[in-house]
């Protein structure tokens, strides 16, 4: 009746806020399956035994080379299309993409979140300019190509984090001591960073003084992350506006009193400060926490 490749599917029992991570997907490739093995007898059996749970979904700000990556990647031809607040919004199949020409942005967004190393994000990291030039070839507006770039270095942000804990792991140091939020802040946050860019992030986690043992463990994973994007090609900041940084790694109680400090004072440094970290984005860990904050 509606014309469609693909419905969505509740669990039995479940409720009607339509949170994206309870759903499941039944698409017509999965009827055609469900017919071809078992003939007739698929039309009386409960979708529940041919829908694929849980439901794929893309953000609905996100780019479309970024969905047609995750489908790349996966094998599928469907994804949910979710809100900030993980509700789904709509659908997206590969028919609707089947005229978008992305193919080294597609490339690189799959390689970065695979890479197992910083030597391997740097290689990746370097197949950037064929985006840009790719994007500028296509006369695409020079602000939609700075949002593209801002977007691959939250994702290179994200994915140095993930080596980052995994390589403390490996040292003993354990995992996180407490729950924290990796952003990335100006540009890489505001969505126009150029080539030539400089790193600028930030840690906010729970609680605990600076110093303190959490502190210890974020300043280490901060050091790994500004080394493993220096070695990409993201330098260090020459302001030093780094979670390696004591000053740039606070709990929640410390950053409230530091942005306070900064609005009440407002000496230049304290307006570039804020300037800065009001683009901030979290890119890993507990977004909530940069989100309050």
């Amino acid at each position: 009746e509606k014309g469609i490749s693909s419905v969505f599917v509740e669990p039995a029992g479940s409720d009607t806020d339509q949170r994206a991570s309870g759903l499941g997907i039944l698409t017509e490739r999965d009827i055609l399956r469900a017919i071809s093995s078992e003939s007739e007898a698929a039309f009386a059996a409960p979708i529940s035994r041919f829908a694929t749970f849980p439901l794929v979904t893309v953000g609905a700000e996100e780019f479309v080379y970024r969905a047609i990556s995750i489908m790349a990647h996966k094998k599928f031809r469907h994804l949910g299309v979710c809100d900030t607040e993980g509700r789904l919004v709509g659908a997206l199949s590969a028919r609707d993409l089947l005229r978008q020409r992305a193919s080294h942005a597609v490339l690189l967004g799959h390689s970065l979140e695979q890479a197992d190393s910083t030597v391997e994000l740097g290689r990746i990291w370097s197949d950037l300019t064929k985006v840009v030039r790719g994007l500028v070839f296509e006369e695409v507006d020079p602000r939609a190509i700075a949002a593209v770039v801002s977007r691959e270095l939250r994702a290179l942000t994200r994915r140095a984090c993930e080596l980052g804990e995994a390589e403390l792991e490996r040292r003993g140091e354990g995992g996180p001591p407490q729950p924290y939020a990796m952003m990335v802040l100006g540009s890489g946050g505001r969505g126009e960073s150029m080539l030539a860019m400089d790193q600028d992030n930030a840690i906010i986690f729970d609680r605990g003084e600076p110093g303190g043992e959490a502190d210890r463990w974020f300043e280490k994973l901060g050091i790994l992350v500004a080394d493993a994007l220096n070695e990409a090609g993201v330098i260090y900041c020459p302001g030093g506006i780094m979670a390696s940084r004591p000053e740039w790694r606070l709990d929640v109680a410390g950053w409230r009193k530091r942005i306070e400090s900064w609005i009440s004072k407002a000496r230049p440094e304290d307006l570039l400060n804020s300037d800065i970290f009001f683009d901030a984005l979290p890119v890993y860990g507990q977004r909530g926490l940069a989100e309050s904050l």
